[in-house]
């Protein structure tokens, strides 16, 4: 029963983690970024957030 509910909770973090990683490239192309440098930047910029939530969920 534990483990389900963990593993529902990290399912979230992914798909949060993945919209915010692509709201943010759909911004970076807005402002004229080609795709290939969006997704570069937007990788860069986010992979900090990403990992601390990941890692603040899974302690």
């Amino acid at each position: 029963m534990d483990g389900g509910i963990g593993i529902i909770a990290l399912a979230r973090i992914v798909v949060n983690n993945a919209i915010v990683l692509l709201d943010y490239t759909r911004q970076l192309r807005d402002r004229g970024y080609d795709l290939e440098e969006a997704i570069t930047t937007a990788r860069m910029v986010c992979l900090r957030s990403v990992l601390m939530t990941a890692a603040a969920t899974m302690l």
